[in-house]
Order: structure tokens, then sequence, then C-alpha cells
């Protein structure tokens, strides 16, 4: 998987909240509701040094987690309930954590060079 844009995010989480069917296009109230959403977390990212990249394209291993992140934000606005909520509630909870894990694994890797004096 490449980048995404940020529609192709927006139709991401509207999957995840079960509001938005394979091939079937987002409604325009959904479309707003989501955009704000993800403007909101990608500014949070950006505060915790996460959102280094333009939501115009959001790389690969950022794209479940901040998918999560956002449909976290929105399960009372679908009214998510029972397993459901449970399933979208952990993957949000988790979604920081696994980006920064994503942010450290690719981290370029540096041997420090010990002086000797």
């Amino acid at each position: 998987m490449a980048t995404i844009n940020k529609a192709t995010l927006r139709d991401m989480v509207l999957q995840s909240l079960g509001a938005l069917g394979k091939g079937q296009g987002a409604d325009p109230d959904d479309t707003v509701l989501v955009e704000r959403a993800i403007d909101s977390a990608f500014e949070s990212l950006q505060t915790l040094g996460l959102g280094d990249y333009p939501i115009a394209a959001v790389p690969e291993e950022m794209q479940f987690p901040l998918r999560d992140m956002v449909a976290g934000m929105l399960v009372n606005e679908y009214g998510l309930v029972g397993e459901g909520l449970g399933k979208v509630l952990r993957a949000a909870s988790t979604a920081e954590v696994r980006m920064r894990r994503e942010r450290r694994s690719n981290a370029p890797k540096t041997r420090a060079k010990p002086e000797y004096f």
C-alpha cells in the first residue's frame, strides 16, 4: 500500500464505523464530520511530533492507526454499541502507541562512535 489522501482516509474511517460499504460514496454530511475529525486528529499528531507528513499523503505505516484514532473520536456520532463499539475503542486506544512504535522501527539506524582519548 502506498500513501493515501484525505478522501481515502475518510472512506476508511467510515467503513470502520460501518457507515460506508465497499464501493459506496460518502454522504456529504458524513464527509464534513469525518474530515473535521481527521483535521483535529492530525493537529494532535503534529503537536505530539507524529504528524511530520502532509495530510494529502498519509504514509503506509500511519494509515490504520490514524483511521482507528479518528474512528474512536466519532463512535458517539455514529451510535456504535456492543461489540462494534468495543472493537473501535480498543483500536483507538492503542493508535498512538502503534504510531510511535512504527516511527521507532522506521527510524534510521546509526551506531554510536566512541571517542577515545
